[in-house]
């Protein structure tokens, strides 16, 4: 279940767990309240420990979090959520951050750091639009260049992915501040160098530390004691999120816009609160046509019009077997565990496929952002820890690239 420190108390939480809740995920993001107040985030450092201290009592009985090294016994299976490359954020606090993430007591056994993305039409991106316009301009020019096998690219590793210090230092406006204030209350953003660094940091530092990082953004600690699990069952991995990055999983969502995967099929349920609520009254007071239920799969999955008027909103109009594919090997080559390239070639035109992909990927293997290895018995391709998927878009975009060819 994740949640945000400071928005619940211990009645929720006992509740969450008599209905079968076994681990929180908790939106911390940063250990500094300036940070916190600079990206709209309502709680603070206080709130942060406070929380991890009810999810104490409520799941395992202890005392509550700490900062030192006391209480190593409890075992709280709980994960926290840490943002890098946020305004104000340098390499040196970004160490801090991951120090105190892996010092708290409990300690969390799950950690999913993710790197700020800052887009057109958000808040950040009305704040950023020159620098969106200038890093949509390098990613091109950094496209082809490793596409064109540059040499400037082969020779520079992560720098070309980056801007100077002084292209990406524009002030960024606290929360509710007024225009006439935006000067005197800014904070800046970290350089890309230096959010390359928090990444490839976190990477090394948490592996350090007994984590495993099983996926891009996702790092679990090992049961072994070690930051290199060989099977998914050696370590706390998310077995809510692997289902989303299995070959062929099936998933059932609830809530607003929620996608499912059923037999293979895809659907959204109404984006709207609005559309929403008249759905499930045609779903409640129409009785002709059963609820798209696990139970009621071969319903779901037929293209009468009559088995289908109450459906969610179908999604494979807009998908085929290409995307599929493509989600496919974006999804695996994330992960630590990879591409399985048997797989692929046991496809319809597996063997064309393959070729395709080992053309997209050959770049990235001759810059070690690769690796194509025999892995349990199967061959597989899979990025490089943390090289590899620091350039993940650029290589899988690549892939893509020879797909569509």
């Amino acid at each position: 279940m994740e949640m945000d420190p400071g928005t619940f108390t211990l009645k929720q939480l006992h509740s969450l767990k008599l209905l079968g809740i076994n681990r929180i995920s908790l939106g911390v993001q940063s250990f500094n309240n300036t940070i916190l107040k600079s990206i709209g985030r309502v709680h603070t450092v206080d709130d942060v420990y406070n929380s991890i201290s009810m999810i104490s009592q409520v799941f395992g009985g202890g005392e509550g979090a700490k900062e030192d090294n006391s209480d190593k016994s409890c075992n709280i299976n709980y994960s926290i959520d840490l943002i890098s490359g946020l305004p104000g954020l340098d390499c040196a606090m970004w160490i801090e951050t991951l120090q105190k993430a892996t010092q708290l007591r409990p300690q969390p056994k799950h950690l999913s750091i993710y790197d700020l993305q800052i887009e057109s039409g958000t808040v950040f991106g009305s704040w950023y639009e020159n620098d969106i316009l200038m890093r949509e301009e390098e990613e091109e020019e950094e496209e082809g260049d490793y596409n064109n096998n540059d040499d400037s690219y082969r020779g520079s590793g992560n720098e070309r992915q980056q801007r100077s210090q002084a292209e990406r230092s524009t002030p960024i406006p606290l929360p509710n501040s007024s225009s006439k204030a935006m000067t005197s209350s800014v904070l800046p953003l970290p350089s890309p160098d230096d959010c390359a660094f928090m990444y490839q940091f976190a990477s090394g530092y948490l592996r350090s530390k007994g984590f495993e990082h099983y996926e891009i953004s996702s790092y679990a600690m090992s049961k072994t004691g070690s930051g290199t699990s060989k099977t998914p069952n050696q370590s706390y991995r998310s077995n809510h999120n692997q289902i989303y990055w299995a070959i062929g999983s099936q998933w059932y969502a609830a809530g607003l816009g929620a996608t499912s995967c059923i037999n293979g099929r895809r659907y959204a349920r109404p984006r709207s609160m609005s559309d929403y609520v008249e759905w499930t009254k045609k779903l409640k007071y129409d009785q002709s046509t059963p609820l798209p239920l696990l139970s009621n799969l071969d319903v779901v999955g037929s293209s009468s019009s009559s088995s289908r008027k109450n459906v969610p909103i179908w999604l494979d109009g807009k998908e085929s077997w290409q995307h599929d594919l493509e989600d496919t090997i974006m999804t695996r080559l994330r992960t630590k565990d990879g591409l399985n390239l048997n797989w692929i070639a046991e496809q319809k035109d597996g063997k064309n496929i393959l070729d395709n992909i080992l053309r997209g990927a050959k770049l990235g293997l001759e810059l070690g952002l690769l690796k194509r290895d025999n892995v349990d018995g199967d061959d597989t391709l899979y990025l490089t820890d943390p090289k590899g998927f620091l350039f993940s878009n650029t290589v899988i975009s690549s892939i893509f690239a020879e797909l569509e060819d």
